[in-house]
């Protein structure tokens, strides 16, 4: 499971933002919610200052921190997706919107994901 590394309080913002898009009221963009990465990190706000100019930073420690932050995005995804058997979420990808299971290839991401949340028809 994904969000082992990730406290109730985080889960639960993510998951409400996700909510909002859902019914096409989130702040950012109706449908379409802003998640930035760091959010999702277990020692925030220490990981959200990232890897630059510390040279006695834990450096494998920041890695998989963001890795485990990115695979929390996915498991909430996915819950949105069984909770709402009507939700289809997308994350957008290189301008194109792609099934939200994209994130977990790119586990190293540590700025943001644009998540769309619409209904099926």
């Amino acid at each position: 499971m994904a969000l082992e590394h990730v406290s109730i309080d985080q889960a639960l913002d993510v998951w409400t933002q996700l909510v909002e898009a859902y019914h096409g009221q989130n702040g950012y963009g109706g449908n379409v919610a802003e998640i930035y990465v760091y959010t999702l990190c277990r020692n925030l706000p220490a990981e959200a200052a990232g890897l630059q100019d510390d040279p006695g930073r834990d450096v494998y420690g920041v890695i998989k921190a963001y890795r485990a932050a990115n695979l929390a995005l996915v498991a909430l995804c996915n819950r949105l997706e069984t909770y709402y058997d009507d939700a289809i979420v997308e994350v957008e990808f290189n301008e194109k919107w792609r099934a939200s299971t994209i994130v977990s290839d790119y586990p190293n991401n540590r700025h943001r994901w644009h998540v769309r949340v619409t209904r099926r028809a």
